[in-house]
């Protein structure tokens, strides 16, 4: 790594020696951390990262998942479905298999750890949109 110097205004410098010191950690990582926090605040709301959009998404199937799981009626069938297929739509993810698991679901032990695995993996799926 090439290193450079710059100036800095007393304070600043006594400021950033601060958060490094609380912190354990060399001044040059604190100083990148602020850009990155600084750029994150920065960014413009139609290029905010899809980091939010997959977390709600991932809470959204968690609880339909949980609510299918604990009463397995046709109602929460359809609502389960109907947010696989937004997940499928606006994040542009296959949950092809979750569907069909839903679909065949019957409450029993094996149906329940299909489903759990299955949900894991579309999670996991969803996870990779947002990197």
């Amino acid at each position: 790594m090439k290193w450079r110097r710059i100036n800095v205004p007393e304070n600043v410098y006594r400021e950033i020696a601060r958060v490094a010191k609380s912190q354990g950690t060399a001044m040059w990582k604190v100083i990148v951390e602020m850009i990155s926090t600084y750029r994150a605040v920065r960014r413009e709301r139609g290029k905010t990262p899809v980091s939010d959009k997959v977390a709600w998404y991932i809470t959204k199937l968690s609880m339909s998942a949980g609510e299918f799981r604990g009463n397995p009626n046709d109602r929460n069938r359809k609502y389960f479905m109907r947010t696989i297929e937004q997940i499928e739509s606006r994040l542009k993810v296959n949950l092809s298999e979750l569907k069909s698991v839903v679909r065949s679901y019957k409450g029993d032990s094996a149906s329940r750890k299909a489903l759990n695995d299955t949900v894991k993996l579309a999670i996991m799926k969803i996870m990779e949109k947002g990197e």
